[in-house]
């Protein structure tokens, strides 16, 4: 072991051209502090060139040499269908460099063959069982991009033409996935719902798939469906997405992560998910195109799904995607039959088999009423539609327990999650979904979002949980949201159970908030306690309401 002086600066981090001398305690090689350059093997960014197994051959020499530090340069990086893939790697950073404005000037960008081969295009970026890895200066992309935006300019009863925007993609037979209407000088949405949901066009793709009309000047698309066209108006703004399934930047089973000015200016399915992840702490990451797409992304920004402990999440922008900017959840299991005192065989909704944690604690629910045993054993088995556990318990099973008892898997919760200093705006769907148990929501802005802009409650009916118990929302603005339900519930900050109006949810309090431009504010069920402090609404029809059969208590604090 011993001492030396590094410095830290744009040649090395990319995140400041300031140099900042400090000491550092080492015991690792020299090996591991030099960085893996992909040059070196091949990866040359700017060359028009795919880079794809340059890349591959600098992280299986990475491996080989217990190197920690893989590096990119400025530029562009041609990626294929097969993507970026790193498994078994700890303690390793990924890194690329900024430009003078702090933005990632390292893109990798995706060879996105969708429209010929129609088979879907994979993971872009994908980190498995890697333990305390570092992720930074990077920016996503797909060429082309997996998305079209453009002016309705010719209007019928059974057709409408739209004007392709300068540099989209304009090809024929592009399916109308997850399709919306935006007011073109402001690149707001409408308020009005979605044109189409995910699986519209397999449904009906004969009327939903864009035909190229006019010659290429032109830049004409026409859409041949009477129930889009009685929808829109001239001069609206529309823009949709090829596709709307899988994951561009995936990360599962990687504890204590740390992801930092991580840019995604285009997506094919969710922008990024953390699967089964412990501890995160993530900054600048952004979602939004930097053209003239009026969408980024046909899935959520950013999907965190059966992580645990503690999530800090500073300073993120979301902008244009469909659905959620952000949701936060773990699973429900049902039960589906006592196989002893102490064995259960239970369901999870979904294929998805995450492994719970021995030791976990399991809480099962008297309707509103839990109680809860220790997991002792868990066996599993994948389904098509559902995957099935047979779980030991440390004592014997509640006595109320029967077919379809619900059952938390605290193994599948985030301890703790703070999202601060964050922005989300123009989101077709809500910008923060919150399933978990522990939260708070501070600095925050909330700008044009359909669905309720931050939608705090679990979906029994999706088998999404958990039931939050303690939420603060502190010194946010809400602005122009909620149109459109979400969990049955409308309003720009809504709290609701979807599947049960019974009081699962714990104490919520909001305070210091701002409320402006929309006929509802807070709109809150099947909650034990509320509390309110210094909230201001403005232009705001009804500014709080709540359900009295559900809400148990709800406190004002002047």
């Amino acid at each position: 072991m011993f001492i030396f002086l590094k410095t830290i600066g744009l040649i090395f981090f990319g995140i400041s051209a300031v140099t900042v001398v400090q000491a550092v305690e080492m015991s690792t090689t020299p090996t591991a502090v030099m960085p893996i350059h992909v040059k070196d093997f091949g990866a040359i960014p700017n060359d028009g060139q795919d880079d794809t197994t340059a890349i591959i051959k600098a992280i299986k020499h990475l491996k080989q040499s217990g190197a920690k530090i893989l590096q990119f340069d400025a530029g562009r990086y041609d990626i294929d269908r097969n993507g970026i893939k790193l498994i078994d790697i700890d303690d390793l950073t990924v890194q690329g460099v900024t430009d003078e404005h702090g933005k990632p000037a390292t893109k990798l960008v995706r060879n996105n063959d969708f429209y010929t081969n129609n088979k879907g295009i994979g993971t872009l970026f994908s980190v498995t069982n890697c333990q305390r890895m570092t992720v930074r200066n990077l920016l996503f992309d797909n060429d082309p991009q997996y998305a079209t935006a453009g002016e309705v300019v010719a209007l019928d009863e059974q057709s409408l033409t739209v004007r392709i925007f300068d540099d989209l993609p304009r090809v024929d037979g592009m399916g109308a996935y997850c399709m919306n209407t935006w007011d073109i000088k402001t690149r707001r949405l409408k308020q009005q719902p979605s044109l189409t949901f995910g699986n519209d066009v397999n449904k009906n793709r004969k009327e939903l798939s864009w035909q190229v009309v006019g010659d290429d000047a032109q830049r004409l698309m026409r859409l041949p469906s009477h129930s889009i066209a009685s929808k829109v108006q001239m001069g609206d703004g529309l823009s949709w997405h090829n596709g709307f399934w899988g994951y561009q930047v995936l990360f599962f089973n990687a504890n204590d992560l740390t992801l930092s000015n991580l840019w995604t200016t285009n997506a094919a399915g969710f922008a990024m998910c953390t699967q089964l992840c412990h501890n995160i702490t993530a900054d600048r990451i952004v979602v939004r195109s930097d053209n003239n797409q009026l969408a980024t992304s046909p899935r959520d920004g950013w999907k965190l799904y059966a992580c645990s402990g503690k999530v800090v999440i500073d300073d993120m922008f979301i902008e244009g995607v469909r659905w959620d900017g952000q949701n936060v959840h773990g699973s429900f299991l049902k039960v589906i039959e006592k196989q002893s005192d102490i064995q259960l065989l239970c369901k999870k909704k979904y294929s998805t088999a995450w492994k719970i944690p021995l030791d976990t604690k399991l809480t099962f629910w008297d309707k509103d009423q839990p109680e809860s045993r220790i997991l002792k054993s868990c066996d599993i088995q994948r389904g098509v539609s559902d995957s099935q556990f047979v779980i030991t318990l440390d004592k014997p099973i509640p006595s109320f327990v029967t077919q379809d008892t619900l059952v938390t898997v605290w193994g599948w919760d985030i301890e703790h999650y703070e999202l601060k200093n964050s922005h989300f705006r123009a989101i077709a769907g809500s910008a923060s979904i919150l399933r978990n148990s522990h939260a708070l929501i501070q600095d925050c802005t909330y700008d044009n979002i359909m669905y309720p802009a931050l939608m705090i409650g679990a979906a029994i009916n999706e088998g999404e949980g958990m039931f939050p118990q303690d939420v603060t929302v502190s010194r946010t603005t809400f602005i122009d949201s909620g149109w459109v339900k979400r969990n049955n519930a409308l309003g720009m900050l809504a709290a609701r159970t979807w599947g049960s109006d019974l009081p699962y949810m714990g104490h919520i309090t909001v305070k210091d908030c701002t409320f402006k431009d929309a006929a509802l504010g807070i709109n809150f069920y099947g909650t034990r306690q509320v509390t309110l402090k210094n909230n201001h609404f403005k232009n705001v029809d009804t500014p709080q309401q709540f359900d009295k059969q559900s809400v148990l208590n709800v406190q004002t604090i002047k």
